[in-house]
C-alpha cells in the first residue's frame, strides 16, 4: 500500500461495514479495481466482519443465561462479603471493525453490570405482595417478649388459630417463661387465665383475651392506611444472610398511637420479626416484640385446653 492506500483504510472499513456515503463509494470501488493490496486488505475485512458477526449472533443466543451467571456472581458476592472482579482479556486492535467490535463488547461490559445493579437496588416488595402471600393462614406461632403495665418484661410464646369470621383471633395460647398462662377456646366460648404468683386461675366467660384483627390482608391493609409515617430499608438480615426489607412505620391518629418496625422476608414477602410501640415515637420499651413468626405451623394436640393446676383456686367471672 501507499500513502494513498493509507487514507482508503478508513473509507474501506466504512464500506464493509455498509456506512460509506454513496458519494464516496464509486470513488473507492474505482481504486480498488486498480489496487490488488487494497483489494486484499478489503477481503480480510469482509472475512473478520464475518466472524464477527457470527460472534456476536453466539453472544447475544447466550445472553439470558450468561447474566443469569453474572446475578449469581453478584449474589455470592453480597453473601461474601467480597467483591468479585470482571477481567477483560487485552485485545490487540489490528482493525477499525475489530476497534468497533470491541467498543460493543466494553460497552455491553459497561451497560450490564449497570443494569444488573439497578435492577437489584429496585425495590423487589411492595405491601400488596404481602397482603397476597399471608391470606389463607389458619394458625400461628410466635415467640418474643412483651411487657406489663409496670414495665415488666416476660419472654411468651404464642399459638392462635382466627375466628370463624375471620376478624380477630379466636383459639388461643399464650405462656411466658414465668409461668402465666392464657388459654382461650372458641368452642367454649371461655377463656382460662393462670396467675403462678398467686397460683390463681381466672374463668373468663366469652373470648375476652384477642388478637384483633388477625394477621391477614386486612391488618395490613389497614396499617398502611392508618400510618402517617413510613419508611422501608432493604438490606440483609445479619442472622440469616437473607434479603429482607424492613419497615418502620407510625401512625399518629390521636385515638390510636402505635409504631411498628416490621421486618419481611422478600422471597416469601411474609413478616418474620415484629416490633409495637404503644406510642407513636417509638418511646420506651417496645409493647411486644416478636422474633420469630411462623405460618401454618403443627399445632401440638390439645393446645386449647387448659388443664386446671393442682391445689390452684379458681375465680369464675
Amino acid at each position: 500500500m501507499n500513502s494513498v492506500c493509507q487514507t482508503m483504510k478508513d473509507q474501506i472499513a466504512d464500506l464493509v461495514t455498509g456506512i460509506l456515503p454513496e458519494a464516496q463509494v464509486q470513488e473507492l470501488q474505482r481504486h480498488l479495481s486498480e489496487c490488488q493490496a487494497c483489494r486484499d486488505y478489503a477481503r480480510a475485512l469482509e472475512d473478520e466482519d464475518v466472524l464477527l458477526s457470527k460472534f456476536f449472533e453466539e453472544e447475544n443466543a447466550d445472553m439470558e443465561h450468561r447474566q443469569e451467571r453474572v446475578l449469581e456472581a453478584i449474589d455470592r458476592s453480597c453473601q461474601s462479603g467480597q467483591t468479585e472482579t470482571l477481567s477483560v482479556w487485552k485485545i490487540i486492535i489490528k482493525s477499525p471493525i475489530t476497534k468497533l467490535a470491541v467498543a460493543a463488547i466494553m460497552t455491553i461490559a459497561i451497560v450490564l453490570p449497570v443494569a444488573i445493579m439497578n435492577y437489584t437496588a429496585t425495590p423487589v416488595w411492595a405491601i400488596e405482595q404481602t397482603l397476597k402471600a399471608i391470606e389463607g393462614f389458619r394458625a400461628i406461632y410466635g415467640s418474643g417478649i412483651t411487657v406489663d403495665e409496670d414495665g415488666n418484661e416476660f419472654e411468651f410464646e404464642y399459638w392462635a388459630r382466627p375466628r370463624k369470621d375471620g376478624t380477630a383471633s379466636g383459639d388461643l395460647r399464650m405462656e411466658t417463661k414465668g409461668g402465666r398462662v392464657i388459654v382461650v377456646n372458641e368452642q367454649k366460648n371461655v377463656t382460662y387465665k393462670y396467675d403462678p404468683s398467686r397460683n390463681v386461675v381466672f374463668v373468663e366467660g366469652g373470648i375476652t383475651f384477642y388478637s384483633r384483627p388477625w394477621v391477614n390482608g386486612d391488618f395490613f391493609r389497614k396499617m398502611k392506611e392508618d400510618c402517617t409515617q413510613w419508611h422501608e430499608e432493604y438490606r440483609k438480615d445479619e442472622s440469616t444472610g437473607r434479603s429482607c426489607v424492613f419497615v418502620r412505620a407510625s401512625d399518629r391518629d390521636p385515638g390510636n398511637n402505635w409504631s411498628y418496625n416490621f421486618q419481611f422476608d422478600l422471597e416469601t414477602k411474609l413478616p418474620i420479626r415484629v416490633k409495637v410501640w404503644d406510642n407513636s415515637d417509638y418511646k420506651g420499651k417496645p409493647y411486644v416484640t416478636a422474633n420469630e413468626i411462623v405460618y401454618n405451623p403443627v399445632l401440638p394436640e390439645g393446645i386449647f385446653d387448659f388443664k386446671i393446676p393442682e391445689g390452684a383456686k379458681i375465680v369464675e367471672h
